[in-house]
């Protein structure tokens, strides 16, 4: 038993190893989009159901804004279902699943194909915030090794997976199903602590642990699965991520020089200075280029990732 006593060290040995290459120990694990974070309130919905055509706006808004949640599509056409996960306007999972594919798709071909059912007819698109935090954790589903432990009680196993969470300070969740897989029960863990708990049949739970504790003491018969993300800060997890619009990662050195001024550079300010902004429209006639210009203390997030996070994760108050 990889969490056993006796074999602790081969646990820390891995996860250690895993955070020196910055590698995943055992590829990407493959999870159905229903265990993607749901929105913890109503408030939280940005679309819902919602038929659209201008896709592209959708997409350089969320990336533009820094969103972080979740962005579903579902396609009567293709008979397809895809879940992207965000993290400040960037892409840092996505799954695809059709009817008439074997496995489900993951990360850039399962994008390409979202894009395709996106842009076509007779799709309905659903888009919801989350925390950072928990945008982080579930993002060991897609990137993340995988422990099992059929043997051990649910409730040892639970605590030796949260102990070493706690001790590595690295993020992840634990997912636990019924014999049936009539019903799902993640723990998104970030920081040393529980930031979230989400259960099938009753939505989200108080995160902490006489939560999880009540619900294996009432389930002790569960299916455990552990999945650890090797980051220990911002800048690491954003190794994992790529553009949602495809323009942050567009190298701009290469575009050739043409006359007209490239509009596309104006996506990497994020929000302009208001105040001055307010002062010229009290002065419609006073035109000045550095009214398009950002307050210094906004800058986008590409340059920040630049900078590096050296601190290790947090949870915000």
């Amino acid at each position: 038993m990889i969490f056993a006593s006796a074999k602790g060290k081969i646990f820390k040995r891995r996860l250690k190893k895993q955070l020196s290459q910055g590698v995943p120990y055992w590829e990407i694990s493959r999870r159905a989009t229903s265990l993607l974070p749901s929105p913890q309130a109503a408030t939280d919905v940005l679309l819902k159901g919602t038929y659209i055509t201008g896709y592209s706006n959708l997409l350089l808004s969320l990336e533009a804004n820094q969103k972080s949640g979740c962005l579903i599509i579902q396609s009567d056409k293709t008979k397809s279902r895809s879940g992207t996960l965000i993290f400040k306007g960037r892409i840092l999972g996505c799954m695809y699943g059709q009817k008439n594919l074997k496995n489900y798709l993951f990360e850039n071909h399962a994008f390409e194909r979202a894009l395709r059912d996106l842009q076509s007819s007779k799709k309905t698109v659903d888009v919801y915030q989350l925390k950072d935090e928990i945008v982080i954790a579930a993002a060991a589903l897609f990137h993340g090794p995988t422990f099992e432990e059929p043997d051990m009680p649910a409730i040892k196993f639970f605590d030796e997976v949260y102990r070493q969470l706690v001790e590595s300070n690295v993020p992840g969740c634990v997912v636990m199903r019924d014999k049936n897989d009539e019903s799902t029960y993640v723990v998104y863990i970030f920081a040393g602590q529980i930031v979230g708990i989400h259960y099938s049949k009753k939505g989200w739970m108080q995160p902490d642990l006489p939560s999880v504790y009540k619900y294996l003491n009432q389930n002790p018969h569960q299916r455990m699965q552990a999945c650890i993300l090797p980051c220990q800060n911002e800048v690491e997890v954003n190794k994992y991520s790529f553009s949602l619009s495809g323009l942050a990662d567009r190298d701009f050195s290469k575009v050739i020089a043409t006359d007209k001024y490239d509009c596309l550079n104006i996506f990497y300010m994020l929000s302009m200075d208001k105040e001055r902004l307010a002062h010229y429209e009290e002065h419609p006639d006073i035109i000045h280029m550095e009214r398009f210009f950002p307050n210094v203390s906004q800058t986008h997030y590409k340059f920040l990732s630049r900078l590096g996070n050296i601190g290790n994760f947090a949870v915000h108050p």
